[in-house]
């Protein structure tokens, strides 16, 4: 995801080592059931907060060891009841959020952070969410204001360049692609 992983790569630890001592005792602590929060959450310096990650997150330092706890469609009701984290990050179209999610959530004392992230605009967005959610407003308008400028350097260096079509093509396997108006 390019706007993530700009993020990502502007500010990615160069040591994860001390992340995963400190994610022992950060709190909040997360369980991150969406890849682009999980990345958002890593770009801005908060994977420390992180005990858990999706099923479909990528394997790099940040998150090495720790458990896959579920997707969108289905979650480790136990793992996560044994991790016990405070907060879940999911992303959910309201209106598709699988039956008894808010309710075993509620049982294990878990608030979920519901985040959208379809559009850049989303992603400006879910930056400071996620930053609320783990007590990082500090970081994550750090981030963000890296993440605008990043952006606002890209656009002033090729504003006089003519626009190019591409297709970016999201798997290997050629079976999945990025639309217009998605952040990809």
């Amino acid at each position: 995801s390019a706007g993530p992983v700009a993020l990502k790569t502007a500010n990615a630890s160069a040591d994860a080592a001390p992340a995963r001592r400190a994610r022992q005792t950060a709190e909040p602590s997360v369980a991150s059931l969406s890849p682009a929060a999980t990345d958002l959450l890593v770009g801005m310096g908060a994977a420390e907060h992180l005990v858990a990650v999706s099923n479909y997150d990528t394997a790099r330092d940040e998150i090495a060891g720790l458990p896959r706890v579920g997707d969108y469609r289905t979650q480790d009701w136990e793992k996560l009841a044994a991790l016990r984290p405070r907060k879940m990050v999911i992303q959910l179209h309201p209106d598709r959020t699988p039956a008894g999610l808010r309710d075993r959530a509620a049982g294990l004392k878990v608030d979920l952070v519901n985040v959208q992230i379809d559009t850049l605009d989303d992603v400006f967005g879910a930056i400071p969410r996620l930053a609320a959610a783990v007590d990082e407003s500090e970081k994550g308008a750090a981030a963000l204001k890296r993440l605008r400028e990043q952006f606002d350097t890209v656009r002033h260096r090729v504003a006089a360049a003519p626009k190019v079509r591409a297709i970016v093509v999201v798997d290997v396997g050629g079976r999945s692609v990025a639309g217009p108006g998605t952040f990809l």
